[in-house]
């Protein structure tokens, strides 16, 4: 494992794109570990064994963060869903009582 300060590959607008992509992605799918983007990213150079692996890295992390996002979304929609649903049987279940108690008042009226 590196430190930042041994990678020669590490240029400093290098990294500050990392952040800012990074950034940007806490931005628009918030932050889901509560660090800031430069600690994330200094972690990440650390773990990285090139320039292609901490490149690669930086993509996994910001596609996994979109992907968390989108399954929280998707389960939002989803328990949406399903409260539409209950919520429509509900209804139809109050309708269904009250054509079966008026069917039953109509033909008690007409006894």
């Amino acid at each position: 494992m590196a430190t930042a300060d041994e990678v020669a590959w590490a240029e400093p607008g290098l990294r500050q794109v990392m952040i800012q992509q990074i950034e940007d992605t806490y931005r628009v799918y918030g932050n889901p570990t509560r660090k800031p983007s430069q600690e994330v990213e200094r972690h990440i150079l650390e773990k990285a064994q090139s320039r292609d692996d901490y490149l690669q890295m930086g993509a996994r992390l910001i596609l996994h963060i979109k992907e968390v996002k989108g399954s929280r979304q998707q389960n939002q929609v989803n328990a949406g869903g399903v409260q539409a649903t209950n919520t429509a049987n509900a209804v139809n279940q109050n309708i269904l009582t009250q054509q079966l108690n008026a069917k039953y008042n109509n033909n008690n009226n007409n006894n």
